[in-house]
């Protein structure tokens, strides 16, 4: 900070290396305005570490070790110094990721209790009995507890991703309890509850394991399609949660039908009013099959062609209310100093020798020329400083030995050790860039890499690092992800349904409404410009999962009526 910072003057006695400012021997109004004049003059300091108007400032912390840990320790002595007249923000990824981390608990708090109540009342409204409620809540509801209590078991975080496997859980996991209590319900009251339960869950089980299978098949894509470890995640636990809940589904719920006496089926006048409804859109669909495909083959190809305009992009700060200190800490990085994400260049050589030097300082100029890259800095600029204070202009010196000696002159100083390594083979360059990363950022990175490429040799090699590589191959990522994770789970639920099936027709049909769905998501997508970042690569996936349930049941059910019946009165 402004407090420490090396400082290098010119005097009558030659070069004095030494603090910008006394901590012990503070200076007055006067000697801080004569200070604040002779940061903003300095190139070294303006832009870099005070604003061009003096009114914002940084404190820079260089953190290894747990990050998360350490954020929170610096937040809380910050605010422990009860800093008078001034406004503190925090910038920088560790400060990001545990707002994240606070927005997950708060989401989990909310989203949880409402899908649940949401679900209640659904159960209740088609049910009308508590028993009904209750069942399938229990089974999804353990199936939630066993899944996150594993994580917990194997140390596996709650991220931007993970934290929704609860709700999604309870959404998708309580359909398979659903199934079995509706057939269950459709038996006639001759039969005592046992005989039921087995009679229902004979007839039942295949499509439901079906429907598992395929939800569990959409969520495994993940892990071969993905470039992020915490969307593996996601693919592995969710997987195994639904698993669990169609384990449950399919034991726990037919043992408590089965055992509870007096359990009578209870069905509810609304339903009955669904019932009709559903049965005059079966007949309609049944005599009016042109209109259906034309008009889904329309819808499909519409919105297929909003497809194309659907962008990739890398941003933590979209996850944040315009409103939030997160965004704000931002935008005044960005006026200040150019942003808070660093790009970092590594070099390799000799950094005594003048070639390496005049290299970086050539690569620096280039860095400034780039539009989104601020103030790059590294040991050249103190080189440069510490020349024109010796009288030798403010350029890199010509000669080994002169830099040596200059070198000498900042022995033990900490500066020097975040710039260099000890034996001077390696340092860094870096420069800031506003938070986001999008199609500007992956030109700006292509731009940067074509010029090492040009420049490196066996006297020196640069190398781009840091969060703009991550952020390079996230990005990159994301379409790849997107299409491996829907390829390989589109081919393996044709194959589910082809076992169901056994009609490669009848497969490719099963296929049609997940495809049909995928194009007007895609295009709803790619039309209102929302981009395909690392929350909704998740979504095709997802609907692929999820929305396959609804053709095996129907498929399965279907034919299952077409052995006794025409296909209008089946389809009815």
């Amino acid at each position: 900070s402004l407090t420490n910072i090396l400082d290098i003057k010119k005097t009558e006695e030659g070069l004095v290396i030494g603090k910008l400012i006394d901590e012990d021997n503070l200076p007055d109004q006067e000697g801080l305005n004569k200070i604040k004049e002779y940061t903003l003059g300095k190139e070294i300091y303006c832009n870099k570490l005070i604003s061009e108007d003096a009114k914002t400032t940084l404190i820079i912390c260089r953190i290894t070790g747990d990050k998360s840990k350490i954020a929170k320790a610096i937040e809380k002595v910050t605010k422990e110094a009860n800093l008078k007249n001034l406004k503190t923000y925090f910038a920088g990824l560790p400060f990001q990721l545990n707002a994240v981390n606070d927005m997950i608990i708060r989401d989990i708090k909310i989203l949880l209790p409402f899908v649940a109540l949401i679900i209640l009342i659904v159960l209740y409204l088609s049910f009308g009995s508590i028993i009904y409620v209750v069942m399938p809540l229990l089974s999804v509801g353990l199936s939630a507890l066993w899944t996150i209590g594993f994580m917990a078991l194997l140390r596996v975080p709650l991220t931007i991703i993970t934290n929704i496997i609860p709700a999604i859980l309870m959404a998708v996991g309580s359909a398979y309890a659903i199934h079995v209590i509706c057939k269950f319900m459709e038996k006639n009251n001759v039969m005592d509850n046992r005989a039921k339960t087995i009679d229902s869950l004979s007839k039942v089980i295949t499509p439901v394991f079906l429907a598992a299978l395929t939800t569990i098949i959409g969520f495994i894509s993940f892990i071969f399609g993905s470039y992020l470890i915490m969307i593996q995640q996601f693919g592995i636990f969710t997987s195994s949660g639904i698993a669990m809940a169609f384990l449950l589904s399919v034991t726990l719920i037919p043992a408590l039908l089965g055992s509870i006496k007096n359990l009578k089926p209870n069905q509810r006048q609304n339903l009955e009013i669904l019932n009709k409804i559903m049965e005059r859109i079966g007949y309609w669909v049944f005599h009016h099959k042109d209109i259906i495909w034309i008009t889904g083959t329309i819808i499909g190809i519409c919105f297929l062609l909003g497809i194309p305009f659907i962008k990739t992009k890398v941003d933590f700060l979209d996850y944040f209310k315009e409103n939030s200190s997160i965004r704000i800490t931002e935008k005044i990085m960005e006026q200040s100093f150019g942003g808070s994400v660093p790009i970092q260049i590594l070099v390799r050589g000799d950094l005594q020798k003048p070639e390496v030097l005049n290299a970086m300082k050539e690569l620096h100029n280039f860095l400034d020329t780039l539009k989104g890259v601020y103030h790059p800095q590294s040991i050249v600029n103190l080189i440069e400083e510490m020349n024109d204070a010796m009288g030798e202009g403010k350029n890199i010196p010509d000669t080994k030995e002169k830099i040596s000696n200059l070198y000498f002159l900042l022995e033990g100083e900490e500066t020097l050790e975040q710039l260099i390594n000890e034996d001077k083979t390696e340092g860094i360059i870096q420069a800031m860039t506003p938070g986001a990363y999008n199609e500007e950022s992956e030109v700006l990175i292509k731009k940067i890499q074509d010029y090492i490429r040009s420049k490196n040799n066996h006297l020196y090699k640069f190398e781009l690092t840091g969060s703009a590589v991550v952020y390079q191959h996230l990005n990159q990522s994301l379409l790849r992800s997107q299409f491996l994770s829907l390829f390989i789970a589109i081919i393996a639920i044709f194959f589910c349904l082809f076992f169901l099936t056994r009609s490669l027709l009848e497969s490719i049909l099963g296929l049609v409404p997940i495809l049909l769905g995928l194009s007007v998501l895609f295009g709803i997508m790619g039309l209102l410009k929302i981009p395909l970042d690392v929350a909704t690569v998740l979504i095709g996936s997802i609907c692929v999962g999820i929305g396959i349930d609804y053709s095996i049941h129907f498929l399965n059910r279907y034919s299952y009526e077409r052995k006794t019946s025409d296909p209008e009165k089946a389809l009815l």
